[in-house]
């Protein structure tokens, strides 16, 4: 196997793992949508709004930087700016 073959195996492994870990934290924050559908949900909201609101953050900026944002995602921007002023993020 040449390198670059080697080099184009290992990327694809990368783009699988990307795709792996992108897929699970999809379903924590689904699970934990579900669970904030509760009332008895009092005792994690923050942390839960802490940890999504940094988990918007860095996915916008990866995403911006991919121009990946399109005129679909327009409605993001009130939840953006609400949970930046809920839970101000120290790298933004």
């Amino acid at each position: 196997m040449s390198e670059t073959e080697k080099t184009r195996a290992q990327i694809i492994e990368q783009c699988r793992a990307v795709c792996h870990m992108a897929t699970a934290l999809s379903h924590v924050y689904s699970d934990y949508q579900t669970i904030l559908l509760s009332p008895n949900s009092d005792s994690i909201m923050d942390m839960v709004g802490n940890r999504t609101a940094s988990i918007m953050e860095t996915l916008g900026d990866i995403l911006n930087g991919m121009d990946a944002v399109t005129e679909e995602d327009d409605w993001l921007k009130p939840v953006f700016e609400e949970a930046q002023r809920r839970w101000p993020q120290p790298h933004h």
